[in-house]
């Protein structure tokens, strides 16, 4: 790591400033992004940076801000991240959601992990270029975005679309990968692609009526069908090419029984009992194997004693970059419709992408001089970002939060009482920088 910067002083800077952050409530919906933006944009320009904020709607602000190299700008790397976060029950945490508590070594709030603490180690990159006055090669955008918990369409999307040039780049470090300390041997997540997010909803008619004469078609009756034919008959397990570099890499440095395992599910003969095999493998492992269907939603009925004449759910498939969208729509159609069970697309963004450029060797070598007890390992992302975004805009786009957590941590993503380590956060600061500081060849 570089010795210049007191890491120190800057650990405390970026705590504080995290603290800030978590407790600007941007909740989405419905977002209102603009006064983290803002908040963000005036740090940036006390330290000498020309900011550029902008709504794509009222209230959904996203942020641009540029360390120019002596290259084409076209060339830059960009620091991204999102502004908004989903919502936190304040009756299901222990915390206030948005009061930036510290307690027992944690950092605590909604966005702590996903992802405003990462927006602030790439703050904390731009604030140390800055103070320094350290001379680059290439390009450095700060770029913070809104809607990314709702699709990126007033975000990331919107901003690609309309201010291209504004976010020109050539490789995007994003959210998408995370260090695992209970992957055994522990892990240091590196996303080059992701699930495409295909959101479906499913609605059966029926003929409604009193509760106490049920007619013999009922919409209720065919929906469930329906999902208890998805329940029963899940998409075929399947280890992908990039899912398959995930396991050779952790075999490596595993011992025992857990080489054993892995390589297990690695074997052509393993197919027909992967089902069984994947039980042994943690659940994030688990969600790489395939296509998923989750049901997320389901809507019927006003009233105690009418049968309702609709009754519609709600589908979340991430699917694997081997799958075309278009054609597991169509498949699923067919399938419902057997149901008399009708289907529609709420979002599609189309397959996401694979990245593999000239800075992923670099991000191997700085991620394991910082993490030698991990396996730097290159994964699928299970969830979608907005990297998709810049993929199709042609850039690389790599998914790295350079922070260890356990499952526990992991499981308060989106969840309750999410937190970051206090330690995690200060380090993550550290690499964040030396990985810009050698993608941008400075001296």
């Amino acid at each position: 790591m570089a010795a210049d910067p007191d890491w120190t002083k800057l650990g405390d800077e970026a705590i504080d400033i995290t603290r800030q952050y978590l407790r600007i409530d941007t909740t989405n919906p419905p977002g209102n992004e603009t006064p983290a933006a803002e908040f963000l944009a005036g740090i940036l320009g006390d330290a000498g940076y020309e900011t550029t904020v902008l709504e794509s709607a009222p209230g959904r602000g996203n942020l641009v801000a540029r360390r120019p190299g002596r290259a084409d700008p076209g060339g830059a790397l960009c620091l991204l991240h999102h502004l908004d976060v989903v919502p936190a029950d304040p009756s299901e945490w222990s915390v206030d959601p948005f009061g930036a508590e510290i307690r027992g070594g944690y950092l605590w709030g909604r966005g702590a992990i996903d992802m405003k603490s990462m927006g602030v180690m790439q703050l904390m990159t731009m604030l140390v270029l800055a103070r320094e006055g350290t001379t680059l090669e290439r390009d450095v955008v700060f770029v913070a975005v809104a809607d990314e918990e709702a699709g990126g369409v007033m975000g990331a999307a919107w901003l690609t679309k309309h201010h291209p040039d504004l976010v020109a780049c050539r490789d995007v470090i994003n959210e998408g990968g995370y260090g695992l300390t209970d992957t055994k041997p522990p892990m240091m997540a590196c996303a080059l692609s992701e699930k495409a997010l295909l959101w479906v909803k499913l609605t059966a008619r029926g003929t409604p009526g009193h509760g106490s004469m049920p007619p013999d078609d009922q919409a209720i009756g065919k929906l469930l069908a329906a999902l208890g034919d998805i329940a029963a008959h899940p998409p075929r397990l399947a280890v992908s090419p990039l899912v398959e570099r995930t396991f050779r890499a952790l075999a490596a440095r595993a011992s025992g029984p857990r080489r054993r395992a892995i390589e297990a599910i690695l074997r052509p003969e393993a197919r027909r009992v992967l089902p069984a095999l994947a039980k042994r493998l943690p659940r994030y492992q688990r969600s790489l194997l395939g296509d998923v269907i989750s049901m997320t939603k389901l809507e019927a009925g006003y009233k105690e004693n009418v049968v309702p004449g609709t009754a519609s759910a709600t589908l979340d498939c991430r699917l694997v970059p081997e799958t075309d969208p278009e054609e597991f729509f169509g498949r699923l159609s067919a399938r419902m419709a057997r149901f008399d069970v009708r289907c529609e697309v709420l979002f599609s963004d189309g397959p996401a992408g694979v990245s593999e450029g000239p800075l992923l060797p670099l991000l191997d070598e700085v991620c394991s001089e910082a993490f030698p007890e991990a396996t730097f390992a290159p994964v699928l992302c299970p969830a979608f970002t907005d990297s998709r975004y810049f993929r199709q805009q042609g850039a690389d786009a790599y998914g790295l939060v350079p922070v260890m957590l356990s499952n526990a941590e992991v499981a308060t993503f989106h969840g309750i009482d999410e937190r970051i380590p206090l330690d995690g956060l200060r380090k993550g600061c550290e690499v964040v920088y030396e990985i810009t500081r050698r993608a941008c060849r400075t001296p």
